[in-house]
């Protein structure tokens, strides 16, 4: 399975009012975690680019981050919907630690 790109934003801003005023301009608030990791990285993405890409991926593909100059791959976690549009409204993307890979 092919590793899909996909370019996010750090983002600063946190807190229920901010995370609503994200999604507003179109933004789709996200995560970054694994043990790799020091701390969970806040992301934002493009709403419409991103909920395209995934649901023609597909849940359990691999994913690309590309936060300013790095790049993770992550597989997805968690993805939140509304629950009467059925958009998403959060994602939790997982980088698994490096030791874990499998061998072929």
């Amino acid at each position: 399975m092919a590793t899909v790109q996909l370019k996010a934003v750090k983002r600063e801003e946190l807190g229920k009012e901010r995370v609503a005023k994200l999604r507003q301009d179109g933004k789709l608030p996200a995560v970054l975690y694994g043990p790799d990791l020091p701390d969970p990285i806040p992301l934002s993405l493009d709403a419409i680019e991103a909920q395209k890409l995934i649901l023609k991926e597909g849940r359990e593909a691999s994913y690309e981050l590309k936060v300013g100059r790095k790049k993770y791959t992550a597989k997805i976690k968690e993805i939140q919907r509304d629950v009467l549009t059925e958009g998403f409204l959060h994602l939790d993307f997982y980088v698994p630690a490096a030791s874990n890979k499998t061998k072929k």
